[in-house]
């Protein structure tokens, strides 16, 4: 049985994202190369994930999204498409901007906003905005925890490339993998 992880596991494993094992480097050369581990979702495939302006958010909630939140401080509105279709895009007044405290006072955080600052801090915001959003469905949590070893479905937009790299358009990707102990 699949777990839908959550976005503070996902913010973790997409702030490794770029790295490959041993240090080799993947990449995409072309928008027609096969997505490493994974692949392009349709439409359908995780509906209440969102793009959100550059970053990955879900709908948790009739107008609250969990994304990461490095993506989010001071922001008054955020721009969101519910599809692969990067110019499909609504503008959404934010109301509120709630960070995990863990978050907001790391103290062996570089400070910098560079990877590094990420670790295993939890980089997770619930974001609330005025508007309703009636075409993106609520998202279903499963708050049991994730034993290691369990197998995982990932999604998220970004990182294509690796960080850092050029990118062209967002689209929402898929793979699948298992749990590991972020102690190891």
């Amino acid at each position: 049985m699949r777990h839908f992880l959550s976005l503070s596991l996902c913010a973790f494993v997409l702030a490794a994202c770029g790295q490959a094992p041993n240090g080799a480097s993947e990449g995409v050369a072309t928008d027609s190369d096969p997505l490493i581990g994974g692949h392009v979702a349709s439409d359908s495939e995780y509906p209440a994930v969102v793009y959100l302006g550059g970053c990955t958010g879900v709908k948790v909630g009739p107008r609250q999204f969990l994304s990461a939140a490095h993506c989010f401080s001071t922001q008054t509105s955020m721009v969101m498409s519910s599809d692969n279709n990067a110019q499909n895009q609504v503008t959404l007044s934010i109301t509120s901007i709630v960070q995990h405290p863990q978050y907001q006072n790391c103290t062996a955080c570089a400070g910098d906003g560079s990877m590094n600052d990420f670790g295993l801090r939890p980089d997770v915001a619930l974001i609330t905005v005025l508007e309703q959003t009636p075409s993106v469905p609520v998202a279903v949590i499963d708050p049991n925890p994730v034993a290691v070893g369990s197998p995982v479905t990932l999604s998220g937009y970004g990182c294509e490339n690796g960080v850092n790299q050029p990118s062209g358009p967002a689209r929402l990707k898929v793979g699948d993998t298992h749990t590991v102990d972020p102690l190891r």
